[in-house]
């Protein structure tokens, strides 16, 4: 089944939505199918010079791979004389906090059995969905994980609740877990989504504790093997209980969408997610009107026009049962700083 920041009230406006990014958890998952993704680790240190002027000194603590980065930031000045000369030293230390990483399970995706300490909470000014460096990811990872945290706010109502998990393939560089975690539970809370009618819940919880489906962020070619289905490098899609995402199309969406990136993302969750909550596949109702949350917006529109949001106007707005047999375009190759 293939296809799903949330910047999103789709049909008629747009309405802008806070970032509220939590704190993360990193643990790897080996698995039979797929070895390796330990990533490289760099030096602790990276000390620039410059003779003869202000000395810059930096220090970047890096953490060992599958640790989130969240840094803090104290300068210092004062004056140094050498040999009758003065020079001025500025010293910037970057100190990254998060929780060290656990070992998981043997195969994806399940959760891993150790427990990681509590990580320091990190939140951002409102705004849209951002990153703050260009998101790169091989075509084909390790198939490890970074998890997210719980969420700090359970859902309200008595509704079905139902619990998930979010974690996001190491490979996958400058999109911090936090960051794309936060945007997937913005998604799953909002007033039009998969919740609106009051009967069910969606809660996300921490990458170590008991779930009824994993959210995953993938590169390509892990897209292939926890997919199970027709590998197309291309194309997202539900498993069982996991839903898998394709970076690749988190990053780059897809040509002749319509509407902007968040609500791509948007419709990448609510596509994927609706599988999960037992919905097919829908049709476009005709031309020039939404088209349904569960139509394959990512392959054609088909006269409708986009849309991330599974109710409108207060109700479950659906298009008739059914699937185009639209083309999937070639996979995606790496994309690499």
């Amino acid at each position: 089944m293939r296809h799903g920041p949330n910047v999103w009230t789709p049909s008629r406006r747009t309405r802008r939505t806070p970032r509220h990014p939590g704190p993360c958890r990193s643990f790897s998952i080996p698995t039979s199918a797929r070895t390796g993704g330990t990533g490289q680790r760099l030096s602790p240190r990276d000390t620039n010079f410059a003779a003869g002027r202000p000395v810059l000194l930096a220090t970047r603590h890096r953490p060992a791979p599958g640790k989130e980065e969240e840094h803090m930031v104290a300068n210092t000045r004062s004056a140094v004389r050498v040999g009758g000369s003065s020079g001025l030293v500025l010293a910037a230390m970057l100190l990254s906090g998060c929780a060290a990483p656990a070992s998981g399970g043997s195969s994806v995706p399940a959760a891993p059995t150790g427990r990681a300490e509590a990580p320091a909470r990190v939140t951002s000014p409102p705004g849209a969905s951002r990153t703050a460096a260009p998101v790169t990811y091989p075509a084909d990872g390790g198939n490890r994980w970074r998890g997210a945290a719980a969420e700090v706010t359970a859902p309200h109502g008595t509704g079905r609740l139902l619990r998930y998990r979010v974690g996001m393939e190491r490979d996958i560089q400058g999109l911090p877990v936090t960051q794309f975690a936060a945007e997937v539970s913005r998604t799953l809370n909002h007033p039009q989504g998969w919740t609106a009618d009051g009967r069910l819940r969606l809660r996300r919880v921490g990458w170590d504790q008991p779930s009824d489906f994993t959210i995953y962020l993938a590169t390509p070619g892990t897209r292939d093997v926890l997919c199970q289905d027709t590998p197309d490098g291309y194309t997202s899609c539900r498993t069982g209980d996991r839903v898998v995402l394709n970076v690749a199309r988190w990053v780059n969406g897809v040509p002749g969408y319509g509407a902007s990136l968040a609500t791509y993302h948007a419709y990448m969750v609510n596509h994927e997610v609706g599988h999960r909550l037992g919905h097919g596949h829908e049709l476009c109702p005709g031309r020039g009107q939404p088209a349904p949350v569960m139509q394959q917006q990512t392959l054609g529109l088909h006269g409708c026009t986009a849309n991330a949001a599974p109710y409108l106007d207060g109700e479950r707005y659906t298009g008739p049962s059914g699937a185009y047999d639209d083309p999937v375009p070639p996979r995606d190759h790496s994309r690499m700083g």
